[in-house]
């Protein structure tokens, strides 16, 4: 009996020292758990105590980089403004409006453009401005601004864009255009259509028994086009007009830019023919451009696809010799971005003339006028045919004389395509052409004739064409002293950095 008391005595003992061990256990368990969990929220504490920092000095960061951006931008701003308005040197810097675009300094002889820089310092912040000139009209300015900061610290933004003035309009967004002072534009028994353009006489406008539209580019929403023009009388004769507006000494439309309540007139300014360089000693002259592009092997004709000339630059009888080399019913194609005659050109006799670039001629220029050529005793006919062009973005297109041009009536036996300008410094006249015309770029002249023109002439203004087709921009640099630039400064590209 007291045996078995010791044993339920030992038994109590072990039963008491197992709940102590189990209890002590129990407590470093929660003591570990206890400190994880003290660590991980630790830990946690420290990870939001860092991205509230970072995300503070961030902040801060945007907040200052925004007001570096915002006074490079102002530098910019200040820059685009003195290209506009800054004609004189009197506040100590250059006349940048004037600089910009001016033919001498860009480039200079030595081969470099024009730049400027200045520089201003509020206080708190600054900004310095340069501005180099990349061809004449066209320019990088960088401005670089730095605001100061507490502790002696700096934001710096580094903002560059490229502007330019893009050439105006030297036929004022005209698709067909006549600038003699006292030519006409004369239209009879003829359907025209001008699209995205105006159509423009410096004298009279003489409209007979003709269809006339003259359509808007809906894409130019802040220039109204689809507009005739006559510096003096506007005559219609038993003929159907479509157009925004007819404007004249007799005609004042609701839409003409000189329109006012009542008015009955409102003829727009006299513009002259665009003047062209055809032969100068200057390097951008049509012959120069020709005669370099010769002497450096860059000029080729076919007849028939097989190469009959390397020449650029003919003249009169040369220029017969290959054609008549092509044959009747042949093909003669100049592949030559500028190909100058320095007498006259006479397409005739079924022959059929690509142009891939510019025919460039001293004298008249006929095409179709006459139906046979007879030559070395031997007698060729047909109707002839021209077709012109673009050989690419940024170059010359189009059919250019210092005198007339004639298109009769054996000049097609299919549709007629013009990719250029048809530039005559006297008059152009296109007579009875028995197929449609279609022109991409423009028809200027001193005068214009158009007679029994049934198939319907159609003219779609591209300005670009005109202006290079003229030679007023070469590899889009402007470089006609008569060129006219645009008041408005475009941005071409803007690039920030840090």
């Amino acid at each position: 009996m007291i045996r078995n008391q010791r044993k339920k005595g030992t038994i109590l003992i072990s039963e008491r020292s197992e709940k102590t061990r189990f209890c002590q256990i129990e407590r470093g368990t929660a003591l570990i758990i206890a400190f994880l969990a003290m660590s991980i929220l630790f830990i946690l504490g420290s990870y939001l105590l860092v991205f509230t920092l970072t995300d503070f000095k961030i902040s801060k960061s945007q907040k200052s980089g925004i007001k570096t951006y915002y006074l490079a931008e102002a530098g910019i701003n200040e820059a685009i403004w003195k290209l506009k308005n800054d004609d004189t040197t009197s506040d100590g810097d250059s006349a940048w409006k004037l600089d910009f675009i001016d033919l001498n300094k860009n480039p200079y002889p030595d081969g470099s453009y024009w730049q400027a820089s200045f520089s201003r310092d509020f206080g708190g912040g600054s900004y310095a401005i340069t501005i180099k000139n990349i061809s004449r009209g066209k320019g990088e300015i960088i401005s670089t601004a730095i605001l100061s900061l507490p502790e002696s610290k700096t934001s710096r933004r580094v903002v560059k864009t490229t502007v330019f003035k893009a050439l105006a309009s030297p036929v004022k967004d005209s698709a067909v255009f006549t600038g003699g002072p006292s030519e006409n534009i004369n239209i009879n028994f003829s359907n025209v259509k001008v699209d995205k353009g105006n159509l423009f006489s410096n004298n009279n406008l003489n409209i007979f028994f003709s269809t006339i539209g003259v359509y808007d580019d809906p894409k130019t929403e802040d220039i109204l086009e689809g507009q005739i023009w006559a510096a003096n009388n506007y005559i219609n004769i038993s003929s159907s007009i479509t157009a925004q507006a007819i404007c004249a000494k007799n005609s004042c439309t609701l839409k003409c830019p000189d329109y006012t309540l009542g008015e009955t007139k409102c003829p727009p300014a006299s513009v002259s023919v665009p003047v062209v360089d055809f032969d100068s000693a200057s390097p951008h002259s049509f012959k120069s451009r020709a005669q370099a592009a010769e002497n450096s092997g860059q000029c080729q004709a076919l007849c028939n696809g097989i190469p009959c000339s390397n020449q650029c630059v003919y003249s009169t009888n040369e220029f017969e010799d290959i054609l008549w080399q092509a044959g009747q019913g042949g093909t003669l194609t100049l592949n030559n971005v500028i190909t100058y005659v320095t007498g006259f050109v006479d397409i005739k006799g079924g022959r059929y003339v690509i142009v891939n670039g510019s025919l460039v001629v001293d004298d008249n220029v006929y095409i179709g006028e006459r139906y046979s050529w007879t030559r070395q005793g031997k007698k060729d006919s047909g109707f002839s045919q021209i077709t012109v062009n673009s050989p690419g973005e940024n170059l010359p297109s189009g059919i250019l004389t210092k005198r007339k041009i004639n298109f009769g009536l054996y000049c097609a036996f299919q549709e007629i395509n013009i990719t250029g300008v048809i530039y005559a410094n006297d008059e152009i006249r296109i007579i009875s052409v028995p197929t449609p015309f279609n022109v991409v770029g423009g028809i200027i002249g001193r005068k214009l004739s158009l007679t029994s023109v049934w198939q319907w002439l159609n003219i779609v203004l591209n300005n670009d064409i005109i202006i290079y087709g003229l030679g007023y921009k070469i590899d889009d640099a402007p470089v006609s002293p008569d060129s006219t630039f645009s008041p408005v400064i475009t941005i071409d590209h803007w690039e920030e950095s840090y």
